[in-house]
């Protein structure tokens, strides 16, 4: 159905992520969400674009997300744990009214969800797989809210 045509454009306003950028969905990536393969972080981050879109008007303050390319350790553009860290610790500052942020993370070849809840500071995490919290995330939240909680501080 897509052959020969151009590859979706979706603009990402601020609100979602943090930050405006675009991406453009391949056939491919398309191809891979209708048969179950392995999601591409353009995927991830048009189902949250999705999602936000079509939130109730009272959520849309409520839920915000970070971005998984800025967090996750598989293909990820900021490697060093500290970086990453510094990106959560970035969305709970802009979190003002927020009770939740979405945390889409790819350890390898695996997406997960962390789901950080501001009222009750308590971290969920989201596993198909049932599998334990890769440390790595562990380490990246927990960093992130000792950073934020040290600024709040100040």
């Amino acid at each position: 159905m897509l052959e020969g045509k151009l590859a979706p454009k979706v603009d990402f306003p601020i609100n979602v992520f943090g930050m405006k950028f675009q991406i453009f969905l391949l056939t491919t990536e398309m191809n891979d969400v209708i048969f179950a393969k392995e999601l591409t972080m353009n995927c991830i981050c048009f189902y949250i674009w999705w999602l936000h879109e079509h939130l109730d008007d009272t959520l849309h303050e409520k839920i915000i997300s970070v971005h998984p390319g800025l967090v996750s350790k598989a293909r990820t553009i900021a490697p060093k744990i500290e970086k990453r860290a510094k990106i959560i610790v970035d969305r709970l500052i802009d979190s003002k009214l927020a009770d939740l942020i979405f945390l889409p993370y790819n350890p390898r070849f695996h997406w997960v969800l962390a789901v950080i809840d501001l009222k009750l500071q308590t971290v969920y995490y989201l596993d198909l797989l049932l599998q334990q919290p890769y440390q790595d995330i562990k380490d990246i939240v927990n960093m992130g809210f000792r950073i934020f909680v040290s600024q709040k501080k100040k």
